[in-house]
């Protein structure tokens, strides 16, 4: 997914996410980085916009959201940042890509 959002903006930062099983109950973390690797990034708090929907193939699908802008969760210099999003499960932690975000 693309994202623009103003410099002066503060709005949240949406990102899907597809789980076996519903994510909502499970922590999830934002990284902005300005290039692919996200390896040694500043994670930062993220949220859940509602519920996750079952989807036909047995997948459930949440939004993962971050506020992102002054006086929200970070606040993002003008440039173009790689989001990037973490869900803490047991055993496994994905990190995913979750598309690019344009700071004007």
């Amino acid at each position: 997914m693309k994202w623009e959002i103003s410099s002066i903006s503060k709005e949240y930062v949406p990102a899907a996410v597809t789980a076996p099983h519903d994510p909502t109950a499970l922590t999830v973390m934002f990284a902005f980085t300005t290039s692919e690797v996200a390896a040694g990034a500043t994670w930062y708090s993220g949220s859940w916009d509602g519920a996750a929907v079952l989807q036909s193939d047995g997948t459930y699908r949440a939004i993962a959201q971050c506020m992102v802008g002054p006086g929200g969760t970070v606040t993002l210099a003008v440039g173009s940042y790689v989001v990037h999003v973490k869900v803490t499960d047991n055993p496994e932690i994905p990190a995913k890509k979750a598309g690019i975000l344009k700071v004007y």
